[in-house]
């Protein structure tokens, strides 16, 4: 199940919109949606007073409460219980999407393309094998150096082709292109030509140009039962996390997110070919 909350200010206009305000109480739509399995509870603040009652969300909320679906401007008090939902797992599969797509549309020659790969836990051992389709300069940064080994071995041995496996990010130092799905917590020492493709916004300073949002089309039927105070990205989050969609993990971006701008797929795909040509 999938809890959303929309708040709908009622803002008054004049004296005499604040007197009628003031005799209005904030209450509580809720809208029951189902498709297929899945089912949506949107709760619909109608808010008349200067703030919020929460308490009147969280007789409302519940136990979902604590993985609230909400826009971002929305700060959900702790001290309740509430917790904006805010996992990214699809946008770690969208930077993995993206990244093979922009590679693919690049057509740049695999012997002129360095690519990192940054892996911390080892678990993007098949986007390894799929990178090693673009590039013969391929290196993995990752903290499990014997569970790389093996998957090192399996790819030679099933496609012939090898990469580098370190465990310190110096030996990214090179590379033309970065993919990290899952947020970049440590210092990569790159270039500032570097095309960085990653899940979440770094919790570090990242040289480069950094891309860490992306923008996508649901399918139609995502639509007609989306709130409309949710964004498309954020919406997939809970159909694909909490709903359980992992259909939408095969979506593919059109747009990169840098610095709050989309940048097309196709502009990416020259930026990486630049570096390569000036590397």
């Amino acid at each position: 199940m999938i809890t959303a909350l929309t708040v709908q200010e009622h803002k008054p206009t004049g004296k005499l919109g604040k007197l009628k305000n003031f005799f209005k109480r904030d209450y509580i739509k809720t809208e029951i949606i189902t498709f297929q399995r899945l089912t949506i509870v949107h709760l619909i603040y109608h808010k008349y007073k200067d703030k919020i009652n929460w308490q009147k969300i969280d007789q409302q909320a519940g136990y979902e409460k604590k993985t609230i679906f909400c826009d971002d401007s929305i700060k959900p008090p702790k001290y309740l219980g509430f917790r904006r939902y805010n996992y990214q797992t699809l946008m770690h599969r969208m930077a993995e999407n993206t990244a093979l797509e922009v590679l693919e549309r690049g057509g740049i020659s695999a012997d002129k393309l360095k690519i990192g790969l940054l892996d911390p836990d080892g678990s993007k051992g098949e986007l390894a094998e799929q990178l090693l389709k673009y590039t013969s300069n391929l290196t993995v940064v990752t903290d499990t150096l014997s569970l790389y080994s093996k998957i090192a071995e399996n790819i030679l041995e099933n496609t012939g082709a090898s990469f580098i496996i370190q465990k310190s990010a110096k030996a990214f130092g090179n590379c033309n292109m970065i993919i990290s799905p899952k947020r970049i917590n440590r210092y990569l020492p790159l270039k500032g030509n570097t095309v960085v493709l990653t899940g979440e916004t770094p919790a570090i300073a990242t040289q480069g140009y950094v891309f860490d949002g992306y923008r996508f089309k649901l399918p139609r039927w995502c639509y007609s039962i989306k709130p409309d105070s949710l964004s498309d990205e954020y919406f997939a989050q809970a159909l694909y996390d909490k709903g359980k969609q992992y259909t939408l993990g095969s979506i593919i971006p059109f747009a990169c997110v840098r610095n709050g701008e989309d940048v097309a797929l196709e502009q990416v795909s020259t930026i990486i070919a630049s570096t390569c040509e000036n590397a």
